[in-house]
């Protein structure tokens, strides 16, 4: 909007957005990069992407304002049940690259070989269930930092699936299957997720440095109360639950992550 336009808008501080959809939302690369005047910057911290996300079922409500010291805050008011697919996490991939092939009598080249391991399987959040009263609150600060606090109360839950998603699968027999198991050609893992008054408080996001002494500052204010890990299946085979109680961890000053 125009500031001649903003100068006859009155009302409340900051707004309310809705979102209703009536079909998939999906878009097919989320990517993050640590580059240099747009040049991905040679020994960084490199580039994270999450490839062909998938959003079903998606209607929530979230406020958005600007404090009085001029940071962004976005605060998330309500929120349906809602499925999340992800085609995978990739590490520094490089999409220009050909695939490894073993079969071939020529050798990968070590930026095939990295570009391949850099590939994690695909994840699957299904029947996303928060609690009415739940707290997500997500603010842009004025160091910066990407902040993030989760209320997590009793009631809140999801299932979550991760799939090995083939990258990895070789003919172990030397027969032409891969099959492993009942999985075809596939490992997995899943579980529900329960939270029982949960709290993540002010986790910060911040990148540091250039070139190779660029870092992800990764600040840890603490976490509060207990999520329990419901019937874990393995590949088909239920081994149990597990759960965290009392949870407390002490601000941690930063992780850093670099690509090799």
């Amino acid at each position: 909007m125009q500031d001649s336009d903003l100068s006859v808008v009155s009302g409340q501080s900051g707004i309310t957005i809705d979102i209703n959809t009536s079909s998939d939302v999906t878009v097919g690369e989320v990517r993050y990069e640590d580059n240099a005047n747009g040049t991905l910057e040679k020994g960084g911290g490199g580039a994270f992407s999450l490839r062909d996300l998938v959003i079903k079922d998606s209607a929530f409500s979230f406020d958005i304002d600007v404090t009085g010291t001029g940071e962004l805050v976005m605060k998330l008011n309500s929120f349906d049940v809602m499925d999340v697919s992800l085609g995978a996490l990739q590490f520094n991939y490089d999409s220009s690259l050909a695939a490894v092939d073993p079969l071939s009598s020529t050798a990968s080249s070590e930026a095939q070989l990295q570009n391949q391991y850099s590939r994690v399987g695909s994840l699957a959040i299904n029947d996303f269930t928060l609690a009415s009263n739940a707290d997500i609150t997500f603010k842009f600060t004025n160091e910066g930092e990407f902040a993030f606090t989760a209320g997590m109360p009793t009631g809140s839950f999801f299932y979550f699936t991760y799939i090995d998603d083939g990258e990895f699968d070789y003919d172990t027999g030397n027969d032409g299957d891969a099959v492993k198991n009942d999985t075809a050609g596939k490992n997995y893992i899943s579980t529900r997720v329960e939270f029982d008054d949960f709290r993540l408080n002010d986790i910060k996001l911040k990148g540091e440095g250039i070139g190779s002494d660029s870092h992800l500052n990764i600040s840890l204010g603490g976490t509060q109360g207990a999520i329990s890990f419901r019937d874990i299946n393995i590949n088909g085979a239920i081994i149990g639950s597990a759960g965290f109680e009392n949870i407390h961890v002490d601000s941690v000053s930063y992780l850093h992550i670099k690509g090799h």
